[in-house]
């Protein structure tokens, strides 16, 4: 990503991962990138992933997309911006589905805060943002999630009535 240029950042990122879906049919691969972690699922035999795989650091490394290798992973399992992502299979070894566990220091931490804001009578729209946060970041790897977050930043961006001061 660029520090100075997120707006920009985004469109490149969009670019390249439009250029790179529109070389496969839909079923040959999905992609998605969130912020600057691209994550791809392509399909096929062993040989055919192995190509596609190829031709798409081949395009990447012709825009000059740069590429950090130690993050990177590759499986039936990885794990991806907090979450681990796995495929699950059926008894014949078919790919039926994803499950996505949230890593463990998250959901601690989601926790810590939880548990922070419910400990007294007032919560404070600090607080309350910053769950909405972690809240919102859960939802972007389990959508079902949405919904709630939407509620807690309608809270946290409340305006004041009554006893409410700006701070709580």
């Amino acid at each position: 990503g660029a520090v100075a240029g997120p707006l920009l950042w985004g469109r490149l990122a969009a670019f390249v991962m439009r250029a790179t879906a529109s070389m496969f049919n839909p079923n040959e691969l999905a992609l998605q990138c969130y912020v600057d972690d691209p994550l791809m699922a392509v399909r096929g035999t062993p040989k055919q992933r192995a190509r596609r795989f190829a031709l798409i650091l081949l395009l990447w490394s012709a825009l000059n997309f740069k590429m950090s290798w130690a993050k990177g992973a590759k499986g039936d399992k990885v794990d991806w911006i907090g979450a681990t992502l796995k495929y699950v299979r059926s008894e014949q070894g078919r790919i039926v589905g994803v499950s996505i566990t949230i890593m463990q220091e998250k959901v601690v931490a989601m926790g810590v805060q939880a548990a922070t804001l419910t400990a007294s009578e007032w919560v404070p729209r600090t607080g309350l943002k910053e769950f909405a946060g972690l809240g919102s970041w859960v939802g972007s790897v389990v959508p079902a999630m949405r919904p709630y977050c939407q509620m807690l930043w309608a809270a946290a961006n409340s305006r004041p009535q009554g006893r409410e001061s700006n701070s709580h």
